[in-house]
């Protein structure tokens, strides 16, 4: 059901101004927040009419204008698909600026555009206190899709569905970015070989912490990431160690419901083994989905041997089965029966001590395994995390002192 209504209410109606500009017309059913931010859209497109892009003047072809910064030069194409064209800036290698078009695979617009979108999202992020990758700085106004591919926004659509879209009425709009420097989590994690072992899981159960609040605070502000998975959790490097970000540059994030699910229909991640049971199941996306993909990304990390190529190979039917029952923090054997690996056998813990933390795991995949989909138990998820990291960084004396007192030899 919330896939229709995500349809009914995103359709978007368009009238021509001067220089080519698109005036957007707003449409009803969005939820508040978007409602609040559509009202000012035709007002910010007409006072930034003259940033309005030219696909295809030649004199043009190599820049763009935003207000403040001015000329924006464009370098090297960084990524190309059907849905949007991205360049890095030669006169602010801190910036990319993205071709974005609001045309659905059924050739129909959608409202808000996606470039809007995504400055909206990023601005409740930010006021929630979340860091990100991708601070969008100015979207411009719309100009009508081109009929053919061509000029700066060469979107890889086939020559039917751009035509389909330019009848239809869709648009392009460009958005400037301004991009941190960010490292794949997996890459700190696995880098380096002589990490020990204890470390490489007290990190990964201290940023595992740190993605389940960051989407706790998104949540609050009815925002989902929508693609949540090992790729877009990211460091930065700062002089105190590494700072946690959430990578936002794609354009899958969404406005929750009520009922905790998705306002709109979700980008499925690259590969199935980033789906929640859920997901594979139905195709929907909640806050609990989004928390799953979390625990997955956070077991993703502490069991860095081969945790991905085992679960790609898998029949579905089987990572079904071991998602909603088997340990997912262990590296199953590819049938979802038995384990290659279990990493907590490699680290130098009393088998006290290593009995407990299973018993923290276990009651985690619970908690993520839970029949709420609008509130999942974030600070009962976090709460279990640190118990795993002070059990693994106490002292085994104190350890020896525990088992004592509570009766066991």
């Amino acid at each position: 059901m919330f896939i229709v209504l995500a349809l009914l209410s995103s359709v978007s109606l368009h009238c021509s101004a001067s220089l080519g500009r698109v005036i957007e017309l707003n449409s009803t059913g969005f939820n508040e927040l978007v409602r609040r931010r559509m009202e000012s859209v035709p007002t910010d497109d007409a006072s930034n009419e003259i940033y309005t892009p030219d696909l295809d003047d030649p004199l043009k072809a190599a820049y763009e204008t935003i207000p403040e910064i001015g000329r924006i030069e464009l370098g090297e194409v960084l990524h190309v698909s059907a849905n949007s064209v991205e360049y890095a800036v030669r006169n602010h290698t801190n910036l990319a600026l993205r071709y974005m078009h609001d045309c659905r695979e059924d050739g129909i617009p959608v409202t808000p555009h996606p470039n809007l979108k995504l400055m909206w999202y990023a601005d409740e992020a930010i006021s929630a206190g979340r860091n990100l990758t991708c601070i969008p700085l100015f979207v411009s106004p719309p100009v009508p899709m081109p009929l053919v591919a061509s000029g700066k926004a060469r979107f890889s659509l086939t020559p039917s569905q751009q035509t389909s879209c330019r009848i239809s009425g869709a648009t392009v709009r460009f958005a400037v970015l301004s991009v941190r420097e960010t490292e794949d989590v997996r890459i700190l994690m696995r880098a380096d070989l002589s990490m020990p072992r204890t470390h490489r899981y007290v990190l990964g159960m201290q940023l595992g912490i740190k993605l389940i609040r960051h989407l706790q605070l998104l949540h609050s502000r009815n925002i989902l990431h929508g693609d949540m998975h090992p790729g877009y959790a990211r460091i930065v490097r700062i002089p105190q160690g590494v700072q946690f970000v959430l990578d936002n540059s794609g354009v899958s994030s969404s406005w929750i419901l009520p009922d905790g699910f998705s306002e709109d229909p979700i980008i499925p991640a690259h590969s199935a083994t980033f789906l929640s049971p859920w997901e594979l199941m139905f195709r929907s996306y909640t806050k609990r989905d989004e928390i799953f993909r979390a625990i997955l990304t956070i077991a993703n990390w502490i069991c860095y041997y081969d945790y991905e190529v085992v679960q790609s190979i898998m029949p579905i039917d089987a990572m079904i089965n071991w998602k909603f029952y088997g340990n997912i923090f262990v590296v199953p054997e590819k049938h979802g029966v038995g384990v290659i690996l279990d990493p907590l056998n490699e680290l130098s813990l009393t088998p006290d001590s290593l009995a407990y933390i299973r018993g923290c795991f276990e009651r985690i995949m619970k908690l993520a395994r839970g029949d709420d989909i609008a509130n999942p138990q974030y600070d009962l998820l976090i709460e279990e995390m640190r118990n795993i990291v002070a059990r693994i960084l106490e002292p085994p004396a104190m350890t020896e002192s525990k088992k004592r007192k509570s009766g066991f030899d």
